[in-house]
């Protein structure tokens, strides 16, 4: 790394701790808050000196992690699992009413399935379910965020480098902070693929997900290719930089709800001292141990450090710790860049394979996906199997795992060439215009191809033209849904009818505001060069005037009710 790339480094950390510094028009330099943790967040002089000296870190102790476990929801259509579920039905069941209660108990037992989404009209052949995701971010102490969001940018920049020097600058999309993909966002990312599909013309598309990613990232080699990038000529990591390794490897955390628990505080907002707390703390009846750091009548920091390690010995708060083997936490600063140098044979080896092909990749972190152009039918499938084949082995060879569910081949082809199946309607002439199917042997053994469309980074492409992926359309509309009810309800509670007004509502989700879902797809639309996602969009302002309409009217009904 330049001298002068770490003094800049160095520069941009001191204006992010110091805001009065702060040029306000970089973006890039958000300061620093100070989190509710252990410790306070010093922004002194000294404090920088401390982190920029090597000879300090190597023996910084890092305090524990405090995680908290979120749940994503997601809903899914019913039929692929209904269709495995059918394959190990026992062939003595005859009858609709055996079969029916057959798959019904293996629906309720089967453990992805949290709840059965049932048509709501008898016309509506529409089943889903819906399932759950756990997801465990991790949140480090104040000093430790700064120092490890000091050694990202000092590795991101020999990261760069790296990648540079070996051409695959234009594969790896995700935590970038130059390059040519520095700044992209995803409908950028996007539009790169299906640009390349469409110049294509013919070709397969081979995508795929990592499951657990930053869970699964093996000790040994994330150290080995640490040293690749650092490019020190040494066996061993630098001082420093081991202690760094260590930390976010042999990590300690703490969960966030036994703290929470313990220490009585609000979850909707822990700064806040409940009036017991304040009681407590006015009379000093309050356990030493449990008293927090105040500052202005809030609180600054959970309690001190020194009140931690007596909690701790006394076994009122449980240490969770990492002897796995595997495995940084989600959510440090610097896990992302980390991520993207644990890939880097991946990705040598991967791109070593399409070159030869004329084919690319693209990865945006755990998000892969893989384009070879081929000349017909016989030569996709053939080209598929062996690539199938080098993920699997390249996974296998860098301890990851495929999720299986997130697996998908694709092919993409003119019409007359691979004569999709449509669903909708048969079709008995077929252009030249080119279409996608799905393109796997287990489900279309027959060599027939039901019509689809690739999904990747939240938009579809079918060939023609791109749109917005239906599940976060119906996650838009369930937003708006909730504010509409929660905003007329609350506006009812100090205003009359006349007076209930939707302009805020309208610059969250419509397009009449800046900042929100339908202007960053209309944003979208502009990046792609065959997009149909502001036509998709277009009856958005109808539909927010409808609901707007429907509870409001209920409200005026009620109201003239009582």
């Amino acid at each position: 790394m330049r001298q002068t790339d770490k003094l800049e480094i160095q520069k941009i950390v001191t204006e992010k701790l110091q805001p009065d510094e702060i040029n306000q028009s970089d973006k890039r330099n958000k300061t620093y808050k100070q989190r509710i943790h252990f410790d306070l967040l010093p922004r002194n002089t000294q404090f920088l000196t401390k982190i920029f000296n090597p000879t300090y870190i190597k023996s910084h102790a890092f305090l524990p992690f405090i995680f908290q476990k979120t749940k994503l929801k997601k809903i899914k259509m019913l039929d692929a699992l209904v269709n495995e579920i059918r394959e190990r039905m026992p062939e003595s069941l005859t009858t609709s009413e055996e079969i029916g209660e057959f798959l019904l108990s293996e629906l309720r037992a089967d453990p992805k399935v949290k709840r059965l989404l049932l048509p709501k009209t008898k016309e509506s052949k529409t089943f889903k379910y819906s399932t759950e995701k756990e997801r465990v971010i991790c949140k480090a102490s104040n000093i430790d965020h700064v120092i490890y969001d000091y050694y990202s940018r000092l590795l991101k920049c020999d990261y760069e480098e790296y990648i540079a020097k070996n051409n695959l600058d234009s594969n790896v999309l995700a935590y970038r902070s130059s390059g040519v993909n520095h700044r992209l966002k995803s409908p950028d990312f996007a539009s790169l693929a299906f640009n390349m599909i469409h110049e294509y013309q013919s070709c397969i598309v081979f995508t795929f997900d990592i499951s657990s990613f930053f869970d699964h990232l093996n000790h040994q080699q994330l150290k080995e290719k640490w040293l690749k990038v650092l490019d020190v000529g040494d066996s061993k990591l630098p001082d420093d930089h081991y202690n760094i390794f260590k930390s976010l490897t042999n990590y300690s955390s703490l969960d966030e709800d036994d703290i929470y628990s313990l220490f009585k505080i609000s979850k909707n907002n822990p700064r806040k001292l409940s009036n017991e707390l304040k009681k407590e703390l006015n009379f000093e009846t309050l356990d030493n141990d449990i008293k927090p750091v105040v500052f202005s009548k809030t609180r600054s920091a959970i309690c001190s450090t020194q009140s931690l390690g007596h909690l701790i010995k006394k076994k009122k708060l449980k240490v969770y710790k990492n002897y796995s083997g595997k495995g940084i936490p989600q959510g440090a600063s610097i896990s992302n860049v980390l991520s993207n140098i644990y890939m880097i044979d991946f990705d040598l080896a991967l791109k070593s394979y399409l070159e030869p092909r004329s084919g690319v990749f693209y990865r945006y972190c755990d998000d892969v996906v893989c384009i070879v152009p081929t000349k017909s039918v016989t030569e996709a499938k053939l080209e598929l199997v062996y690539l199938k084949e080098i993920v699997r082995s390249l996974a296998e060879k860098h301890h990851l795992t495929i999720n299986d569910d997130k697996t998908q081949s694709y092919a993409f082809m003119p019409e007359d060439v691979i004569q999709p199946k449509y669903s909708d309607f048969p079709k008995k002439q077929f252009s030249k215009q080119q279409a996608c199917v799905l393109f796997n042997e287990d489900v279309n053994p027959d060599g027939i191809y039901p019509f689809s469309q690739l999904q990747w980074l939240g938009f579809n492409f079918d060939g023609r033209r791109v749109t917005v992926r239906s599940s976060t359309l119906a996650r838009y509309k369930k937003k708006l849904k909730r504010s509409i009810y929660s905003s007329v309800k609350q506006q009812a509670q100090h205003k009359k009818s006349e007076q209930i007004s939707a302009k805020k509502l309208r610059h969250k989700y419509t397009h009449v505001g800046e900042r929100n879902f339908i202007a960053y797809a209309y944003d979208a639309d502009k990046k792609f060069r065959f997009s149909g996602i502001k036509k998709q969009l277009s009856d958005h302002e109808r539909v927010f005037n409808a609901r707007f309409e429907k509870h409001l009217n209920r409200y005026k009904k009620n109201r003239g009710a009582t």
